[in-house]
Order: C-alpha cells, then structure tokens, then sequence
C-alpha cells in the first residue's frame, strides 16, 4: 500500500477527524479512525498525493461504517474518482457503481495506470467519510 502516510489535501475537514486518518494504514469501522468532511465546500474533494508518479494496479476505497451500513452522505453515483499525473492530466475517471454498496469500493486495471494523484469529489452539500484509501 503505497497511499500510507501520504498527505492528502481536502476541501473541509470536521474537526478532529483530518486526512491523515485516511491514509495511516488502519482500517476500522470506528468513527474515530475516519477523515470526515464538513460538506460546506462546492464541490468537496479529498486529493490523495503520492509525491510522483507510480504505477497503480488496484485502489480500494474503505468508507465509514455506521451500525454495519456504509456511511456516505453523498447519494450513491455522486462520488467521482480521478486518477492525476504529475502534469496535471487526468488519465482515468470513475463512477463508482453503488447500485450493490458495500463497505469498501475495489477497482483493479487490467492495464495498470501511471498517477500521482487519486482525487474522490462529491457534488455540493454532500458530506463524506473514508475510513481508508489504499493504493497498490
């Protein structure tokens, strides 16, 4: 897991419950361990930096977990992954499907893909938590 102690810059942050907890490597259903959105921000983003380009085979997604149930604010189908080179160009983005929600969100490429930046944005007034975000 390469996104392990890697700085992500977000649009909003609920006090107490930065980025970096979605990138220290634990992955727990408590509240406590999870970057948390405060949503007031148009539209909400959480870059994950890599600090270069690596190649990337498979990213999972880890969401809160609330009483068994995934925890996403946002309505299922708002949530937008892109994946970012070092130039800026964005070489590969996602809808994840939400029509089955689980607690993580797994997407493996077949051809892997060069990025430095794995950006999740959700539309205005919509709020976010990630327990995990990893990188392989």
């Amino acid at each position: 897991n390469i996104a392990i102690g890697k700085i992500a810059q977000v649009s909003s942050t609920r006090s107490g419950y930065g980025a970096s907890l979605a990138t220290d490597g634990i992955v727990s259903p408590s509240e406590a361990d999870c970057y948390h959105s405060d949503g007031t921000l148009t539209p909400l983003y959480f870059t994950l930096d890599l600090d270069s380009d690596h190649e990337i085979n498979k990213v999972v997604l880890y969401w809160r977990q609330l009483n068994g149930e995934i925890f996403v604010h946002s309505t299922y189908g708002d949530v937008q992954i892109d994946y970012i080179r070092s130039d800026n160009e964005i070489i590969s983005s996602f809808v994840p499907d939400f029509s089955n929600p689980s607690k993580a969100y797994t997407q493996t490429f077949t051809n892997p893909i060069v990025a430095r930046y794995v950006n999740v944005t959700v539309p205005q007034g919509k709020k976010i938590a990630i327990n995990e975000l990893e990188v392989f």
